[in-house]
């Protein structure tokens, strides 16, 4: 799930309970890719996700390594 924005970021909701800060870490280790994971915010559990606006070449490196973590 993908939260309405207006700032230069989304926030994420992922479906698979738990997973946020697991799949944070792998992209991180795996593809060089820093998310933040939104469990120490109110409102917000370890499943939701921050991902910032970038670039299309950043956009599309962040969708392909997510595709690859998400299987």
């Amino acid at each position: 799930s993908v939260w309405p924005s207006f700032a230069n970021f989304l926030l994420v909701r992922l479906q698979r309970p738990g997973s946020g800060r697991a799949l944070r870490n792998r992209l991180l280790a795996r593809h060089g890719l820093l998310v933040r994971e939104c469990g120490n915010k109110i409102g917000a559990t370890e499943d939701d996700l921050r991902l910032a606006v970038r670039p299309a070449e950043a956009v599309d490196r962040l969708v392909r390594a997510l595709q690859v973590e998400m299987r």
